[in-house]
């Protein structure tokens, strides 16, 4: 048994049980070891939690891409809420995320990581709708507002999974 042993078999328990599922002796039967065994790497529950939250940050800072902006509105938008989507449905980060979105209102370390990554939205939206309005591929009055609208719209799409529909209609209603 490893450290990463233990923080796995953590994940999963929290992903597909819930938090509240994760105890100490329930993780030691899952790994078929004693629960001293787990204090050999790990003082406590606590310090197994802030070291998914080390993981999820490590997984998220992952996620990098360009953008083509010779591309029309429809692709550059497509491509941004494609690379967001990919991190939602990245099979590892989800895990993670069943942890973060678990405890964000309860737990500062899960609020950071959360609120990391709307704010990763959502300046990527405004860089992104600047862009598109300033190379005339899109037509709104206020910059700022079409960012949130798009930046909102994308959040709660990714939580349900309806990225189909959402980006057909955001650009139908927005680009040219």
């Amino acid at each position: 048994m490893t450290k990463i042993d233990i923080l796995n078999a953590s994940i999963s328990i929290i992903s597909l049980e819930g938090f509240e599922k994760l105890i100490l002796s329930t993780l030691a039967d899952k790994l078929g070891v004693k629960k001293a065994s787990i204090y050999y790497y790990f003082s406590s529950k606590d310090e197994i939690i802030l070291s998914l939250y080390e993981n999820a940050k490590k997984i998220l800072s992952r996620f990098t891409f360009n953008i083509n902006f010779s591309l029309s509105s429809a692709e550059v938008l497509t491509a941004v809420y494609t690379h967001w989507e990919k991190i939602y449905n990245d099979k590892e980060f989800s895990l993670y995320l069943s942890l973060i979105e678990q405890r964000y209102m309860i737990d500062d370390e899960a609020f950071e990581i959360k609120n990391s990554l709307d704010l990763m939205i959502e300046a990527q939206s405004d860089a992104v709708i600047e862009n598109l309005i300033e190379r005339k591929k899109l037509f709104f009055p206020n910059k700022k507002l079409l960012s949130f609208l798009f930046s909102a719209s994308a959040k709660e799409s990714l939580k349900r999974e309806e990225s189909e529909s959402f980006i057909e209609d955001f650009i139908s209603s927005f680009s040219h």
